[in-house]
This record gives C-alpha cells, sequence and structure tokens, in this order.
C-alpha cells in the first residue's frame, strides 16, 4: 500500500523525512544536551539547569548556553541541527513567563511566531488571569506546532486579509462578583480571527459547560484545534477546487448558520448523528462538522506521532505499518478517495482502545470517546488529502 508521502510536505521541520514514514509530524519527544527527557513546554532541564527553549523555524526544543561577550538575552543553541545560531526568548518569557518559544537575534520582532498572532489579551494585572491565559497560550502553541510540521500556512493579519488572529478575551464569569466589568466571551472565528474565551481555561467553568452540553470531550485544546479547523476551511477551501468535495462530504455551508445553530440546541442532534459526523455538534452545520472532524484529525495525528516516537506497541503490534484497504460502506462520489489513510485509521483504532482502557484502569474517563462510521472515516480522509495537497511552505 502506498503511504501517505504527502503530510506534512514542505515543511521546515528538518525531522520531516523520518515522520512522514508513519503519520505526519505530531508531537515528539525532545532530549537535553545532556541526554535527559525534557517536554515541550519546559523552559529549564531539571536535571542540568540548561535554559530550554522552543525553534519554531527548525521544529525543536533544545537547550542553550549563555553567548559569550553577547547580550544577557541572546542564547545559543545547543542542538546539533542548529549550530549554536544565536536566539533570544519572546518578550511573554521574560516579561510574564508565559511562553518558551524563542526569536532569532538577527530578526527584531520582540514576539515569537505564536505571539505574534495575538491582537487581545487579557489584563495581566491579575494573577489568575495570567495562569489561566498561560494555559490558552500553550494549547495555542501546541497546535501551532502540529500545523507547522504539516507545512500549512501561518501568517498575521500584518501579512494579509487572510492572516490569522487570535483575541484571548477575559470573562465576568471567572468573577464571584456579579458586577464584574468583563463580559462573558464567546469562542468562534470570524475572518481570521479566532477568539477564546479565557474561561475554557478554568477546568471548573469548563466540566461545568461539558455536563450542561451532555458532551463525553470537552478540552481547551480541543477548542484550539476546532476553532482553527474554521480558520483553514476559511484559507483553504472557501472558493477554491475542494469545495465541490467538501459539500459532497459535509453538506452545502450556505444554509442559514444562526438558524441552524438554533435549531440544534432547540431540539438536539438528529437520531442517527453518529452514522455521519465525529461529534452531535457537528451534525449542528457543515462548517462545524468540519471544524470538528478537523480537531479529530489533529488529536489522531499528533497522538499517533507522540504514541509512535515513544516506540508504544498494543497487541503485539508496532504502530506505523499499514494492515488493510480503506472499505467504506458508502460511495459518496469523492473524487480521489483517500485510500491512503486507511492505514492511519488502523493505527489508531488500536491505540485509542488501549488509550481508553488504561484511562479505565486508573478510574478515569475515556481518552477517545467516540466512534467514527464509514461517513466520518471518509471526511477525516478528505481532511488529510486537503492537508496533503498544500504547496511546500515558501512556494
Amino acid at each position: 500500500m502506498e503511504k501517505p508521502d504527502a503530510a506534512g510536505r514542505g515543511s521546515t521541520f528538518p525531522v520531516q523525512t523520518r515522520a512522514i514514514v508513519r503519520y505526519g509530524p505530531g508531537m515528539r519527544n525532545f532530549t537535553c544536551a545532556c541526554g535527559s527527557t525534557v517536554y515541550f513546554e519546559n523552559t529549564s532541564c531539571l536535571n542540568c539547569g540548561r535554559p530550554l527553549g522552543f525553534v519554531p523555524e527548525a521544529g525543536l526544543l533544545t537547550s542553550f548556553d549563555d553567548a559569550p561577550g553577547a547580550l544577557e538575552s541572546e542564547k545559543l543553541a545547543l542542538h546539533p541541527r542548529l549550530n549554536r545560531q544565536s536566539y533570544r526568548y519572546c518578550r511573554n518569557h521574560t516579561e510574564s513567563d508565559t511562553c518558551n518559544w524563542m526569536v532569532p537575534s538577527e530578526q527584531p520582532a520582540d514576539y515569537c511566531l505564536s505571539c505574534r498572532l495575538n491582537e487581545t489579551i487579557p489584563n495581566l494585572d491579575d494573577p489568575r488571569r495570567v495562569q489561566l491565559w498561560y494555559e490558552v497560550e500553550k494549547a495555542k502553541r501546541r497546535t501551532i506546532f502540529t500545523l507547522l510540521a504539516l507545512g500549512l500556512p501561518i501568517s498575521s493579519k500584518a501579512d494579509g486579509p487572510k492572516g490569522l488572529s487570535f483575541k484571548i478575551l477575559s470573562d465576568r464569569r471567572l468573577d464571584a462578583d456579579v458586577h464584574a466589568t468583563d463580559e462573558r466571551a464567546s469562542t468562534g472565528h470570524l475572518n481570521g480571527t479566532i477568539t477564546i474565551s479565557l474561561a475554557e481555561a478554568d477546568s471548573s467553568l469548563r466540566e461545568e459547560m461539558r455536563e450542561r452540553l451532555n458532551e463525553g470531550y470537552r478540552t481547551l485544546l480541543g477548542h484550539v484545534r476546532h476553532e482553527m479547523g474554521h480558520y483553514y476551511w476559511f484559507l483553504l477551501i472557501d472558493g477554491r477546487s475542494a469545495l465541490t468535495d467538501f459539500r459532497s462530504l459535509f453538506g452545502d455551508e450556505r444554509s442559514n448558520y444562526a438558524d441552524s445553530l438554533e435549531a440544534h440546541y432547540e431540539s438536539g442532534p438528529p437520531a442517527d448523528w453518529q452514522r455521519r459526523h465525529v461529534s452531535a455538534y457537528a451534525s449542528s452545520h457543515p462548517w462545524e462538522d468540519f471544524a470538528e472532524t478537523w480537531a479529530h484529525y489533529m488529536h489522531i495525528i499528533d497522538t499517533l506521532e507522540t504514541a509512535s516516537d515513544s516506540d508504544l506497541r498494543f497487541q503485539g503490534k508496532a504502530l506505523g505499518r499499514p494492515t488493510h484497504d480503506f472499505d467504506p460502506e458508502l460511495d459518496l462520489g469523492i473524487s480521489n478517495p483517500p485510500t491512503d489513510f486507511s492505514w492511519v485509521l488502523d493505527d489508531w483504532f488500536t491505540l485509542s482502545q488501549g488509550m481508553n482502557l488504561l484511562n479505565r484502569s486508573m478510574g478515569l474517563g475515556d481518552a477517545y470517546p467516540f466512534a467514527l462510521s464509514a461517513t466520518a472515516q471518509l471526511k477525516l480522509g478528505f481532511i488529510h488529502r486537503l492537508v496533503a495537497a498544500q504547496p511546500p511552505l515558501g512556494h
């Protein structure tokens, strides 16, 4: 079987070739210069104390040494692929300790690639809001890592009308005082601007909302990935050749969005929503169907790559090897059926079932409480092909 040889094509990540032969470049394991395992959010190595930072241009979390004779802020990257190049921390690291991404020393920018996308951030005079903002930024950076690794375009509003920006808004639900000045913020997307309510970073408020909406799964990372799905529909499908196949699979997005959401919240999803959608909310409108499916695609690719990079095995099977052909129950007439995605799904079913069993052994809910119908698999395959078809970055 032919493997998905274009997943992530064009990424500037130097480890790209290794990642392609599995799922696409998702979250990986990282190592300090001293040999200790370090994690994506770390700012220093617990073993040797060296500062750590993520270099988005290279896709690497690396340790640093101070640059001799240079400004105190300048650091020399110790990863062998970076050849002791000079970097400095993003301004949000030095001012609020909320970022560990780096900026090349020769660039004039104060902020890293991720933080430059911020249009609005919360009031940083309140320590609680700073901590919740940090949680949002962690989810945003993790999402951007995977998007960059997949070779997807990321640009700011300053670069053009279809650029991306974030409004991270405080929310009066965070305050016990009913006279709080903050409005109630809504998470959403509009024309390239993603709004994230800070309340989604509060675990108790998020769990309260999950129970009220009868959802099996609600995470901050899932929210960011979902809203990114709206953005990439706007960027890659709206008015482009992929729109025809999108409508064949997801439906006609020209149906009234507000009316569709109102009907969904008043009457609930169709009784048979699981036959066609990844989640109940996905049944509300084609835009939401795409965004939900996009978020699931990101979950799948990132988790599989992490498991594969960690050499996990389930049922004696090494992840990353195809075992069967794609055999959908329904022929929806789309062009170029996603035959190269079947082995990814095969591994995902193995891994997600194993994760669910492990969680149950710990008394926790399922890590992935979803069943993917044949139609949902086709939709995931459509997104896989859409991502793989993007031209290399810089072209």
